[in-house]
């Protein structure tokens, strides 16, 4: 997640965020290319995203385990690897 400093974004934005409310941004054409938030409804975003990676890595895992092949132990791997 990005960040940047207040003061910055005071000398960006024509009157600085007073409210704790979700801002977008927008270029003249519509866009919107990014938003500012409240830091608790970035941590509730940050923590759906996670959520979503997480699943996303246990259907590759299990995708895996249904490979054809030999199933090597951790153990081997970590030895082999030096680990």
């Amino acid at each position: 997640m990005g960040e940047l400093p207040i003061e910055e974004v005071s000398r960006q934005l024509p009157e600085p965020v007073q409210e704790p409310e979700v801002v977008d941004t927008a270029h003249a054409d519509g866009r919107r290319p990014a938003a500012i938030v409240p830091p608790d409804v970035a941590a509730a975003g940050a923590s759906v995203i996670e959520a979503l990676e997480d699943s996303a890595d246990i259907a590759a895992a299990e995708a895996a385990r249904e490979e054809p092949g030999e199933r090597i132990p951790a153990e081997r791997l970590w030895e082999e690897l030096g680990v």
